[in-house]
Parts: C-alpha cells; structure tokens; sequence
C-alpha cells in the first residue's frame, strides 16, 4: 500500500514538472512573436487593423506586406504591385502562383467599432481568398525619417 502511495506522488509530482516546462515554452515562443511585431513596426508605411476576429496588416517601406491574424501564425509576401487606382484609393497587391494578399486603402473616415478613435483610411483586405475590413493610418514622414 505504501509503495502504491509512494509511485502516485511521484508520478504526480512528475506531470506537473512537466506542466511548467511546457507553459515556459509557450511564453518563449510568445516573446519572439513580439520581437518580430516590433522590427516590422519599424520600416511600416501603413498600418491596417480589423476587429472581429483581431488582425492587423503592415506594408513594409514597399517591400512586403505583413498579415497577423490575432488566431494564426503570422502571413507575409513580398510586395508585387502597388497601384492607386483613382485619388484616395491604393492597392497594394504581394501574390505569387499560388496565393496571395490584396490590400485595398480608400481616403475616408473609419471607425473600428470598439474604441472612439477615428482612422483617416478604410481598408479592404483579402488574404488567401479570406475577406477583412478594417481602418488604417499611414506613418508620418516624420516618423519615417526618425527611424
């Protein structure tokens, strides 16, 4: 009977040794997410962001678009085409073969539904056939030339 006791405190002592370890990673794995999100941040022109479900899009200094989805790994291609089809209105397209993202900016007021705040640019996002709307803002010159 005591050995019985003995080897269920063991093998429970075990598993939550193993718990901890586990949670560790995750963090880890956390931090170097947002170590990425801040270099990206860096060199962005524009920024999109959309409520239900949270994502964000990022143009890079017009080299690659950047998708992070709040539920999924983050997306991004090399920038292809950027296009201003009428006044106001940008597209900037990153797709190869196979698939690809499809970032429509319109010059109007936006509103992203949860905070007060106002966005100077809607946006139309589509990222492997999946459709986002959302708000944006572009970086001040200032802001560029600083960093």
């Amino acid at each position: 009977m005591r050995f019985i006791f003995f080897v269920s405190v063991i093998l429970l002592i075990t598993a939550c040794n193993n718990n901890t370890k586990k949670e560790s990673i995750k963090k880890t794995d956390t931090v170097a997410d947002h170590k990425s999100i801040a270099s990206i941040e860096q060199d962005t022109i524009f920024t999109g962001l959309g409520t239900e479900p949270f994502w964000a899009v990022y143009v890079i200094r017009d080299s690659k678009i950047v998708f992070e989805p709040a539920d999924g790994p983050i997306f991004e291609m090399e920038l292809t085409r950027t296009d201003t089809t009428s006044p106001g209105i940008t597209r900037y397209i990153a797709n190869n073969i196979v698939t690809g993202i499809f970032l429509t900016v319109k010059k109007e007021n936006c509103s992203d539904g949860m905070s007060e705040e106002v966005y100077p640019f809607s946006v139309d996002l589509v990222v492997e056939g999946k459709k986002y709307n959302g708000c944006g803002r572009k970086r001040d010159r200032m802001e560029l030339l600083l960093n």
